[in-house]
């Protein structure tokens, strides 16, 4: 069996006694995970430079359940500390948002596939096990103690693909069915129930800050094919296409085919599990 998800992958980190580690755990996975917390242990996950600007910590720990202890591993994203970052990023916004993602819309994917009888099981999402944008429950501003904690899918056999290789014609197959269906669900609810989709989904999609964003994207991809030669006769159409891609204010929307999309859906952001990649 193929499977995927996808996850995010902008984080930061808080040094204490040399130690890094969630504070509260306990307080952030209470709404998933049941138990007593007995034990934490915090470690960098990738490589630097993989995460473009940031750092994903592996959280390993176990609970305390009816006098017997369970294990759990998960991922932890953090708040971005650098200011450019954040600006880039729209980390006011975007932090925000993804913890909705979790708690609200991927929720309500499900249930509207279950009430209608889809015929598909919706499992190409990992597990959210907390979320928070800082420790003082009354603030609404996202602070370096912002965490998102979701399932390590390591754990599961997932994994991610070398980006120089890409994926095969299996896993890519499974890939776009997944993702269709992730549309088509979204297409859907927003058809017959267009105030849930307004307030369960649409208030969650967000986007970069506009501007450095664009720049960004179009000068690095631009500047990469201008050092090609064999594009010298395409740069002019490269550049329109380029420029028209690399839009990330409101569009104007073609009904009835408006959909929820990723926006960032490459290599990096998916992980496989089931086959040799």
């Amino acid at each position: 069996m193929w499977q995927f998800t996808w996850r995010s992958s902008q984080c930061n980190f808080l040094i204490m006694d040399h130690q890094v580690k969630i504070e509260r755990l306990q307080e952030l996975i209470a709404g998933s995970i049941p138990g007593e917390l007995t034990e934490q242990k915090v470690t960098t996950l990738l490589p630097p430079g993989e995460n473009y600007g940031s750092i994903i910590y592996q959280v390993d720990f176990k609970m305390k359940i009816d006098g017997e202890k369970k294990s759990y591993h998960a991922v932890e994203k953090c708040t971005p500390l650098n200011k450019i970052t954040q600006e880039f990023f729209n980390t006011q916004e975007t932090f925000r948002a993804e913890i909705g993602w979790y708690t609200t819309v991927i929720p309500t994917l499900k249930t509207f596939a279950r009430d209608q009888s889809f015929g598909r099981k919706i499992d190409f999402f990992q597990e959210f096990y907390g979320g928070r944008i800082s420790l003082d429950a009354k603030s609404d501003f996202v602070d370096k103690h912002g965490v998102i904690l979701t399932e390590n899918l390591k754990q599961r056999g997932f994994h991610n693909i070398d980006r120089y290789v890409g994926f095969d014609a299996p896993t890519t197959y499974s890939i776009l069915k997944n993702l269709a269906t992730f549309h088509a669900l979204s297409m859907a609810i927003r058809g017959k129930n267009p105030v849930l989709y307004e307030k369960n989904l649409q208030r969650f999609c967000t986007r970069f800050a506009a501007n450095r964003a664009k720049e960004v994207f179009q000068n690095s991809i631009l500047e990469l094919l201008n050092n090609l030669p064999e594009f010298a006769s395409h740069m002019d159409t490269i550049r329109k296409v380029v420029k028209e891609s690399c839009q990330f204010e409101k569009k104007t929307t073609r009904e009835p085919w408006v959909a929820i999309v990723h926006q960032d859906f490459w290599c990096n952001n998916i992980m496989i599990t089931g086959g040799k990649c």
